[in-house]
């Protein structure tokens, strides 16, 4: 790895440790909170997607779509959310693809690990795990996943 991208990933990783961790939240376009509308709007969300979710996994949400609705997702498959945070992708792709699928979170950021294992245990998912590593290279075997989403 190189000094520069060191860099830049040391000051991502921060910019989302605080804003997971932040009292009052933020979105990603500015000063409105990050809030269940925002997410219907920006990110292409449904309200009843996101009302089967924890408000924690909605309020820490920092996408600017939705992969989920894009990807063909069916029961029993294994998704690799890349970047996945704490965030909406990852719950809404493990309900998806059901008790019998799989869900694998990679994020580089311990914050937002810690978040999203809170938010699993919340929403009480069985068929999510969060991993720490780089998407330069992923903690994951090779042809072990069926879709692959970030967003």
């Amino acid at each position: 790895m190189n000094k520069q991208a060191d860099e830049v990933r040391r000051d991502v990783s921060k910019a989302y440790a605080e804003a997971v961790t932040a009292t009052v939240k933020q979105g990603c376009c500015g000063s409105t909170p990050a809030q269940k509308g925002i997410a219907v709007k920006l990110g292409g969300y449904s309200t009843e997607e996101l009302a089967a979710l924890p408000d924690e996994a909605v309020v820490n949400w920092f996408g600017c779509g939705n992969p989920v609705a894009l990807a063909g997702l069916s029961a029993g498959e294994v998704v690799l959310d890349l970047g996945s945070g704490a965030r909406i992708d990852l719950l809404l792709a493990a309900k998806k693809v059901g008790p019998k699928g799989r869900v694998i979170g990679v994020d580089m950021t311990d914050e937002m690990i810690a978040k999203a294992n809170e938010n699993i245990r919340a929403g009480k998912f069985t068929n999510v795990e969060v991993r720490k590593g780089l998407i330069e290279d992923l903690p994951v075997d090779n042809g072990s996943v069926d879709w692959v989403i970030s967003n």
